[in-house]
C-alpha cells in the first residue's frame, strides 16, 4: 500500500515531475529547433531551384523563344512540390507558365512563392575582349509556387518520432529510478523490520546492507548498536540480579532481626511464666493470670508467624458472594469488643440494602482487621473510630476514619511498604499485607490525612461487575 506521507512516495512524485518535465522540455525544445532548421532548409532549396531556372531562363529571353521558356516552366513542375512555374518580361508581362492557375491557388492548399531576378550580361562598347568587366542587367524574373504539404507531412513525422522517444526516455528514467529506489529503500525497510523485532526483544536478529557504501555503513552502524545494546543489556542484568540479591540478603537480614526482636519478647514471657509454674505454690488466680499470658504469647507468635507466611506467599483469593454489610457490622462488634478496655467506639455507616460482592472473606475480613486494628492502636481512651461503606457505580468502597496524630507527609508514599512501621513493636507487614490482598481481588487502596486531624484509610474492590463470576461458580457447585 503506497504511503503518500513517506520520504519515498514524496521523494517519487518529485522524481517522476523532474523526469516528465525534463523530457517534455527537452523534446519541445528538439523539435521546435528541428523544425526551424527543416523550414529554412525547404525554403532555401526552392530559392536555389529558382536561381536556376532563372540562368536557364536567360537565354530565352535573349532570343524571344517562347516555347524554350514553356519547355523550362513545364520542366520545373517536375520537381516535387512544385505547383507553378512562371517566366515574366521586365514589363510584367507573362513569358511563360504552367502549373496550377488561379483556380487551384483558390482551393485552399497553402502554398509559399518565390521569385529570381533574370540577369544578362552586357558588355561595355569599349570592351575589347569578352572577358572584360561588364555589368549584369535584369531583363525579367521567374516565379515558383511551392507546398508546403511536404514540409507538414515531415513535420508531423518527427513530431511522432519526437513524442515516441519522448515516452521511451521517460519509461527508461523511471525505470531506473524506480530500480534505484528499490536498492537504496530495500536495505532501509529491513532496517524498520529489524527495529520492530528488535523491540519485541529479539536482539541476536541484524540488519542487512544492501549494494551501496552508504546503506552498508547504515547497517554496520545499527548492528554495533544492536551489539552494544545487547551487551549493556547483559550487563544490565547482572546488576539487576546482583542488585536483587543483594536486596534478597538485605531483606532476609531484616526480617531475621525483627522476627528475633518480635518472637524474643514473647518467648521470655513464656518461659517466666513456665519457670513460675515449675516452683508451684501458687493460688488458682495467678496460675490463672500465668495460664493466660502463655495463651497471649503464644497467640502472639501464630499470628506473627501467619504473617510472614502470608506476606512470604500469598494467597491467591477464593471468591464466593458476600453480603458486605452484614460483615462489616460483624466486624466492628469483634473489634470493639477486643478493645473495650481503651473504652473506644466503633461507629459503623453501612447501607441498609444487601449488598453482594463476590470476594474471600477470610481475607477480606484479615484486610479490613488490619485497619481497624491500627486505628485502634493509634486511638486514646474514649476515642471514635468511624467504618463507611457503600456501593457506587460497580464498586464497593470502605473507608476507616480515626482521630490519632495521623500520617506525616513524608511516611504516606511509604505506609504500604513492607517491614515499615513507626511503632516500637511490630512487623511493618500489616498494611502491606493489607495492600496485596486488596490487589489481589482487583481493587485499590489510599491514606489520606483528615483536615481536624487522624487518618483516614479507605479502598474499594469491583462490585456488581463480578456478578457473572458468581452465577458461574454457583452453577459449577450445582453440578
Amino acid at each position: 500500500m503506497i504511503r503518500f506521507d513517506s520520504i519515498q512516495s514524496r521523494l517519487t512524485l518529485v522524481a517522476l515531475a523532474i523526469i516528465i518535465g525534463s523530457s517534455l522540455a527537452v523534446g519541445f525544445a528538439g523539435f521546435r529547433l528541428t523544425n526551424q532548421f527543416l523550414s529554412r532548409e525547404f525554403h532555401q532549396s526552392f530559392k536555389l531551384l529558382a536561381g536556376n531556372m532563372a540562368g536557364n531562363a536567360e537565354l530565352g529571353i535573349m532570343i524571344d523563344d517562347r516555347k524554350m521558356l514553356d519547355r523550362l516552366a513545364r520542366t520545373m513542375l517536375s520537381q516535387q512540390y512544385v505547383k507553378e512555374a512562371a517566366v515574366f518580361d521586365n514589363a510584367n508581362h507573362v513569358l511563360a507558365q504552367a502549373g496550377m492557375g488561379n483556380k487551384d491557388r483558390s482551393s485552399g492548399k497553402k502554398t509559399i512563392s518565390i521569385t529570381a531576378p533574370i540577369r544578362s550580361l552586357q558588355m561595355r562598347d569599349e570592351a575589347l575582349m569578352i572577358s572584360e568587366t561588364g555589368h549584369y542587367e535584369t531583363v525579367g524574373r521567374v516565379e515558383l509556387q511551392y507546398s508546403l504539404s511536404g514540409l507538414e507531412q515531415l513535420k508531423a513525422t518527427i513530431a511522432r518520432q519526437f513524442f515516441f522517444i519522448s515516452i521511451v526516455l521517460v519509461l527508461a528514467a523511471v525505470f531506473i529510478y524506480w530500480l534505484m529506489a528499490r536498492l537504496i529503500t530495500a536495505p532501509l525497510k529491513n532496517l524498520v523490520e529489524v527495529s520492530k523485532q528488535v523491540s519485541q526483544g529479539k536482539m541476536d536478529i541484524r540488519a542487512q546492507g544492501g549494494r551501496f557504501h552508504e546503506t552498508r555503513i547504515l547497517a554496520s552502524t545499527f548492528n554495533e548498536m544492536l551489539s552494544d545494546l545487547s551487551r549493556k543489556r547483559r550487563e544490565l542484568r547482572q546488576m539487576y540480579e546482583e542488585m536483587n540479591r543483594q536486596q534478597t540478603l538485605a531483606e532476609i537480614g531484616k526480617f531475621s532481626l525483627m522476627m528475633a526482636h518480635e518472637v524474643k519478647n514473647p518467648l521470655a514471657i513464656i518461659r517466666g511464666s513456665l519457670d513460675l509454674l515449675k516452683k508451684g505454690g501458687h493460688d488458682e488466680e495467678t496460675k490463672t493470670t500465668l495460664y493466660q499470658y502463655l495463651d497471649e504469647e503464644i497467640s502472639r507468635i501464630n499470628r506473627l508467624m501467619e504473617d510472614f507466611l502470608l506476606f512470604a506467599r500469598p494467597k491467591s483469593p477464593s471468591l464466593a458472594p458476600v453480603e458486605m454489610g452484614e460483615l462489616v457490622t460483624n466486624l466492628a462488634k469483634r473489634m470493639e469488643l477486643a478493645g473495650q478496655n481503651q473504652q473506644i467506639k466503633i461507629e459503623t455507616r453501612v447501607a441498609a440494602e444487601p449488598c453482594m460482592v463476590s470476594c474471600d472473606i477470610q481475607l477480606l475480613e484479615r484486610a479490613m482487621g488490619n485497619l481497624v486494628r491500627n486505628a485502634m492502636e493509634v486511638s486514646r481512651e474514649s476515642q471514635q473510630i468511624t467504618i463507611s461503606s457503600v456501593m457506587e457505580r460497580d464498586r464497593w468502597y470502605f473507608s476507616i476514619e480515626d482521630s490519632g496524630p495521623g500520617i506525616t507527609p513524608e511516611n504516606l508514599a511509604k505506609i504500604f511498604t513492607p517491614f515499615f512501621t513507626t511503632k516500637a513493636k511490630g512487623t511493618g507487614l500489616g498494611l502491606a499485607i493489607t495492600k496485596d490482598i486488596i490487589q489481589a481481588h482487583g481493587g485499590k487502596i489510599g491514606a489520606t490525612n483528615r483536615k481536624n486531624g487522624g487518618a483516614v484509610f479507605s479502598f474499594w474492590i469491583p462490585g456488581k461487575r463480578r456478578e457473572t463470576e458468581i452465577r458461574r461458580q454457583k452453577a459449577e457447585d450445582r453440578r
